[in-house]
């Protein structure tokens, strides 16, 4: 580098990088900063100078006190990687409970119609499959990884759903009204998921049933 431009002196300045420590904040004298910056190939003015844009100012003085040289070094290759594809994808976004239709109401003896409180929920989301898929769900389930794949061990098998078969295909809406869940009936603490405990509150287990590999669970 060996010279540091000064706009408020309009000169120019002999700096000693080792001695001086250069890219300090702030300076001894002059501007850590341009009145621009370079960003995506086009040029930008400066808004507020002196003003960090990715932090405080104080940061600055966690960098080297050289600069850095541009281009950047290539990356250095790293091991081989290989893309992992799930042929079975839910969106996270569409996961939802839908109050059941059942017992919402009933005829009155003068045939009006009585709202009643249903605490029963059907689960629905969408998916999008590359190849035939099987969709189970369970509750209160502990997972179990082996060589063979992912098994789950539901507390009581009676609440799990029966298993459910879709073609293949995009965007399919999963929502079976004849399967229904009561969170009702547990505590707030069972139903929350807790990294510490082996007990999953909700699985929904989507296996493939083409092929022996890109099972999705």
């Amino acid at each position: 580098m060996g010279a540091l431009t000064s706009r408020q002196n309009a000169g120019v300045e002999e700096v000693d990088i080792v001695s001086n420590h250069a890219y300090k904040y702030p300076p001894r004298s002059g501007n850590y900063f341009g009145s621009h910056f370079i960003m995506g190939g086009e040029r930008f003015d400066t808004p507020q100078p002196e003003a960090y844009l990715f932090g405080e100012n104080a940061d600055l003085n966690f960098l080297g006190s050289r600069p850095t040289p541009f281009p950047y070094p290539p990356p250095q290759a790293n091991e081989p990687t290989k893309t992992l594809k799930s042929l079975v994808n839910i969106r996270k976004e569409s996961l939802r409970f839908v109050r059941s239709p059942e017992g919402l109401s009933k005829a009155g003896a003068d045939g009006d119609c009585e709202y009643l409180k249903a605490t029963n929920f059907n689960i629905e989301f969408t998916f999008d499959c590359d190849a035939r898929c099987a969709i189970t769900i369970y509750y209160f389930s502990t997972e179990e990884i082996s060589t063979t794949g992912i098994t789950y061990s539901p507390r009581d098998p009676s609440m799990s759903s029966e298993t459910y078969h879709y073609k293949r295909g995009a965007n399919q809406q999963f929502c079976q009204v004849s399967h229904v869940f009561n969170p009702a009936k547990y505590l707030e603490d069972e139903l929350n998921y807790d990294p510490e405990r082996d007990m999953i509150p909700i699985t929904i287990h989507c296996v493939t049933e083409e092929g022996t590999e890109g099972n999705s669970d």
